[in-house]
């Protein structure tokens, strides 16, 4: 729906900036659009991120410094695989946390790739040529031009962010993540309210994660990124 919209958009109007945001978040800042604009006049960017604001003072921007690699997308397969067959252990609330910590260094996933968290990607700085949370994006109108499509049309909610930021640096094309323009994000609520049913829930988060996890692996291997 989103390559459909892009493209309708793309053929009847002359596009300076494209705003791509879940249905779940909300644009707080008053001076958002000025802001945009005079980061657009000091850096020339395909993609911009903005800050992710979401409840408990936390920050999902900037995502990492790079895509998932071939290796860590196998490892993490593996992972997400293993949490879909066995997702009764899913539906044991207040041990979630702790298995899930347990199950990641099972597969060698690093317990908190969260690189914001240890301060080599502070959210209150600029950063150049990163990765960036698919809730709110910024295309321009080098993008428009550029791009035929938006997102990977055969991904579905996952790794569609490690699909489009591989091919910018495939590309050499620049991303930017600017604190000075936020957002806030209501995490999950739409997730939460189409599935009321939490097994229902963790089947769609899983199976999707799996299909598109598969997708990105293909496209790593095309690409001879492996």
């Amino acid at each position: 729906a989103n390559n459909i919209a892009y493209r309708m958009m793309k053929s009847s109007y002359k596009i300076e900036f494209l705003i791509a945001a879940n249905n779940d978040i909300q644009f707080v800042q008053r001076d958002f659009l000025t802001k945009l604009e005079e980061i657009s006049l000091k850096s020339k960017f395909f993609i911009l991120g903005p800050d992710i604001q979401v409840k408990g003072n936390r920050h999902q921007n900037p995502k990492s410094p790079n895509p998932m690699s071939y290796s860590e997308a196998q490892k993490w397969l593996s992972y997400v695989t293993f949490q879909f067959n066995h997702i009764n252990l899913f539906l044991m609330g207040k041990l979630l946390a702790p298995y899930k910590l347990r199950l990641k260094k099972i597969f060698k996933i690093s317990p908190s790739k969260d690189l914001r968290l240890d301060g080599k990607l502070p959210w209150d700085k600029v950063h150049h040529d990163v990765c960036l949370c698919g809730a709110c994006l910024i295309f321009s109108a080098d993008f428009i031009d550029y791009y035929q499509d938006l997102f990977s049309p055969v991904t579905f909610f996952y790794h569609e962010e490690d699909i489009l930021f591989t091919k910018m640096k495939i590309n050499n094309q620049k991303t930017i993540y600017d604190p000075s323009i936020y957002v806030f994000h209501n995490n999950a609520v739409s997730t939460g309210q189409a599935f009321k049913n939490m097994k229902k829930r963790y089947r769609f988060q899983f199976g999707n994660n799996i299909q598109s996890c598969k997708i990105y692996i293909d496209y790593l291997e095309q690409n001879k990124l492996m």
